[in-house]
């Protein structure tokens, strides 16, 4: 294989002997042909005359490099994924008949579970298209993983496999097939797990749930590696091991233990953490109730990470940052000190950012409370950014942004002006609310009052979207919207028109309500 490269050889004085200094020559011309890099690495040294048989030549002349097939495998395979002329579609039909020649090939498990993994890998890096393997695909490269011995696994292997589930969800069932299949390996492998092995065995589940009972086995075996590995996580790895639990729930008794593992890795860590890793450590936590010890050792671990981290925390981290917070109360002392840290760091910024996701990042602080110093500190801050804000708002982004509010009271200045700027935002997005996106919104405003003209405008700027709305309402949604409305007099004529418009609704709405739903309506 030639690289494409120009050989220059330079010129040297005539020689007594020209043919040992031709067979020299030809000889390294023929290496650096053969795999060699440069004339450098050639097999010929300076001064001396290397003379070799025929027999040695032909040798030379006749090697095959082992590494080809596979090489041009990969090529192939890297060709296909980064190819932006074919669509998405034709991707992935080409990497399913790859999959199938491998399958079909008559090389050894091993050549053929290495090249599995590599395009299974390959394809988990391109975060940009996603591309996930359909059901059939997918299936022929579980079994060519099956056919493989437990013996042949390298760590480098297992480390590749465990990544490149990250583009996969738990409610497919050739996806579970994958789990089971990889959790045998897990349980069978028996060398100690490396920093950059701990750093990743987590993050390709960040998008299964704890609710499956494969994921929880696969959970409990990569816990008892943790568990036995002898190296720290890296500063990087915090954030990527905690991001895999990011569709994960502390209802499950495997988080809990996975997450009292992790926290002695975390705690010996004495570099800094970069912004983004703190932003993927705290979005991995969106599922963690401060209910639980194990969550809160967690929680004053990062504490100190923020802390010690020198960077302002920028838009798009922002969002992320306070997204994994939905699950926290700022009835605790930690998460009270995390926001006074976020606050600084916001502070910090000189221009606003522009890339703040409204939607993740007031969803976030849903179970936060006005009546908190550090709340209302944190809120002060963001008035600027919401304003600056380029990120698009999509109708789950309403629903989602106004429903963080559900626990702060209108009568909290710093509420109100935020609220202000968030309905200039949620008026001048052209989306359609769907009835659940609805339902999010005026149940986030149940301790709002519409003798403040900053609900009044938020009221306004939802009213219009409510009357487009052609979807049909559950009769529970319903109801839970009309909770929002507690604190809203009819003496003002937005909410008069608010009711008017949530009456047809209401007279459509499926459904029966229970004895609790009637109540709250």
């Amino acid at each position: 294989r030639c690289s494409g490269k120009n050989l220059h050889v330079h010129p040297r004085p005539a020689e007594s002997d020209h043919s040992a200094r031709l067979s020299i020559d030809v000889r390294r011309i023929i290496a650096v042909l053969l795999g060699a890099r440069s004339l450098s690495q050639a097999p010929a040294r300076r001064g001396r005359s290397l003379k070799a048989s025929p027999q040695q030549l032909l040798g030379q002349a006749n090697y095959v490099d082992p590494n080809l097939p596979r090489r041009v495998e990969r090529e192939r395979i890297e060709a296909v994924i980064e190819d932006e002329s074919m669509s998405k579609a034709a991707r992935l039909v080409e990497l399913g008949a790859i999959l199938r020649r491998i399958q079909d090939s008559s090389e050894t498990p091993v050549e053929k579970l290495r090249k599995v993994l590599y395009l299974l890998y390959t394809c988990a890096k391109d975060t940009e298209t996603n591309l996930a393997l359909p059901p059939e695909s997918l299936s022929v490269a579980t079994e060519i993983i099956k056919s493989s011995s437990y013996g042949n696994w390298s760590i480098k292997d297992l480390r590749k496999a465990l990544y490149s589930l990250q583009n996969y969800s738990s409610d497919r069932a050739d996806v579970l097939e994958l789990v089971a299949t990889l959790t045998a390996v897990v349980q069978k492998f028996r060398h100690p797990f490396d920093s950059e092995t701990l750093d990743v065995c987590l993050v390709g589940l960040r998008s299964m749930s704890s609710n499956v009972p494969e994921v929880i086995s696969l959970l409990q075996e990569l816990t008892i590696k943790i568990r036995r590995s002898t190296v720290n996580l890296s500063a990087g790895g915090i954030g990527t091991a905690l991001y895999g639990l990011s569709s994960m729930s502390t209802e499950c008794p495997a988080v809990l233990e996975v997450l009292r593992e992790l926290l002695p890795k975390i705690q010996a860590v004495n570099v800094r953490m970069s912004t983004a890793g703190l932003a993927h450590a705290f979005f991995g936590m969106q599922g963690m109730s401060t209910d639980c010890p194990e969550v809160l050792n967690i929680l004053e671990a990062l504490q100190h990470a923020v802390k010690m981290n020198a960077r302002p925390l920028r838009g798009g981290d922002l969002g992320n940052f306070l997204h994994g917070l939905q699950s926290m109360s700022s009835d605790r002392f930690v998460v009270c000190k995390i926001l006074r840290q976020v606050a600084i760091k916001v502070s910090e910024l000189e221009n606003p950012s522009r890339s703040l996701d409204l939607g993740k990042a007031f969803y976030g602080l849903k179970g936060m409370k006005s009546e908190s110093e550090d709340v209302t500190d944190l809120l002060v801050q963001l008035p600027r950014h919401i304003r600056a804000s380029e990120v698009p708002m999509t109708a789950q982004d309403v629903g989602r942004a106004i429903h963080g509010f559900r626990n702060m009271s209108s009568d909290h200045e710093a509420v109100r002006y935020v609220l202000d700027e968030l309905a200039l935002k949620v008026a001048g997005c052209s989306v359609a609310l769907r009835p659940h996106d609805i339902e999010y919104a005026l149940s986030g405003m149940q301790r709002m009052s519409a003798d403040r003209p900053h609900v009044r405008a938020m009221v306004g700027a939802l009213l219009p979207k409510i009357r487009a709305c052609r979807g049909t309402f559950q009769a529970r949604s319903i109801a839970n919207a009309i909770y929002g409305l507690q604190r809203m007099s009819t003496e003002w004529p937005a909410v008069r028109e608010l009711v008017m418009a949530l009456s047809g609704h209401v007279k459509a709405c499926q459904g029966s309500l229970n004895s609790h739903d009637a109540s709250i309506a």
